[in-house]
């Protein structure tokens, strides 16, 4: 039969590494989700949207749904850079 001070022990380091395991177990990785609206909150489908990672240079890109919406995930938590880029095609005028 374990001594009292033996169960001791094994409480104590089942209490102190339970929660050092537990933070092995979490995600290193994130997402970023959002919306993208005009200056009116009129929705912008079609927005070009890119992460960049800072440290390796690496980029993610996604576009924009028919309700505005972008999700990019896989991204490590490390310095980013998040850019829009929407083309805009204004009507040509020719004369007559």
């Amino acid at each position: 039969m374990p001594s009292a001070r033996a169960v001791l022990g094994a409480i104590l380091a089942a209490l102190l590494l339970g929660p050092f395991t537990a933070l092995q177990a979490q995600e290193r990785f994130g997402a970023i989700v959002g919306q993208v609206a005009d200056e009116s909150g009129a929705v912008l489908p079609g927005v070009a949207v890119s992460v960049t990672n800072l440290a390796t240079s690496r980029t993610i890109d996604a576009t924009t749904d028919a309700t505005g919406s972008y999700a990019i995930a896989g991204l490590a938590f490390v310095a980013m850079v998040l850019q829009f880029n929407r083309i805009v095609s204004s009507p040509e005028e020719r004369p007559r």
